[in-house]
C-alpha cells in the first residue's frame, strides 16, 4: 500500500494567494465605475448649460405673452422659469436638481446680471452637486459624499433694446 499524501489545505492556500489580485481589480472596478458616472454627470451639466444658454438666448428678449410679467432682459421671474422647466429634467438624470444645482447669471466679470443689455459678455452659469456613491473610489475621487461641478455657456439675446416692449 503506497504512502497517502497529504492534500487537504492546498486549495485554501492556493486562494489566499489571489486574494490581492482580486481586491485589485476589484478596486479598478469600483474606481471605474465612480470616474464613469462623474464623466456622465459632466457632459449632462454641459449639455444642459448649452440649452439654459440657448434657452435664455430665445426667452430673455422675447416678448411672448406668457413672458409679461418680467421686463425684458431680466434673468428672472418668468424668463428665468422658462429657462429652469427646460433645464432641470437634464440635471435630474445625474442629481436632485432643485436642491443640489444653482443657475445664475453672470457677466464677463463674474458679477450678477440684472438685465442683459447692460451685462458685458453675459452667459448662464450652473453649478451641481453630483452624488458619489461608489464605495472606497469615492474617498478617491470626490470629496465628501458628492463632487461639485459647473458650466458656462455664453448667452446672446437680440431685441432687447427695441421700445415700447418689442421683442424679437
Amino acid at each position: 500500500m503506497a504512502p497517502r499524501r497529504l492534500s487537504r489545505g492546498v486549495a485554501p492556500v492556493e486562494l489566499l494567494a489571489y486574494i490581492p489580485l482580486w481586491s485589485v481589480m476589484f478596486g479598478a472596478f469600483l474606481y471605474n465605475a465612480q470616474v464613469n458616472r462623474l464623466s456622465v454627470g459632466r457632459e449632462v451639466l454641459e449639455h444642459a448649460a448649452a440649452v439654459a444658454a440657448d434657452t435664455a438666448t430665445k426667452v430673455l428678449c422675447d416678448s411672448a405673452p406668457e413672458l409679461a410679467g418680467t421686463p425684458l432682459g431680466r434673468p428672472d421671474g418668468a424668463r428665468a422659469a422658462a429657462v429652469e422647466e427646460r433645464v432641470l429634467p437634464l440635471l435630474d438624470l445625474v442629481t436632485d436638481a432643485r436642491r443640489k444645482c444653482r443657475i445664475a447669471y453672470r457677466d464677463g466679470d463674474g458679477g450678477p446680471v440684472r438685465r442683459v443689455q447692460d451685462a458685458s459678455d453675459p452667459a448662464v452659469h450652473i453649478e451641481c452637486e453630483v452624488p458619489c456613491p461608489i464605495p472606497f473610489a469615492a474617498q478617491a475621487l470626490c470629496r465628501g459624499q458628492s463632487l461639485a461641478l459647473a458650466s458656462s455657456h455664453p448667452v446672446r439675446p437680440a431685441g432687447c433694446d427695441m421700445r415700447m416692449g418689442g421683442g424679437l
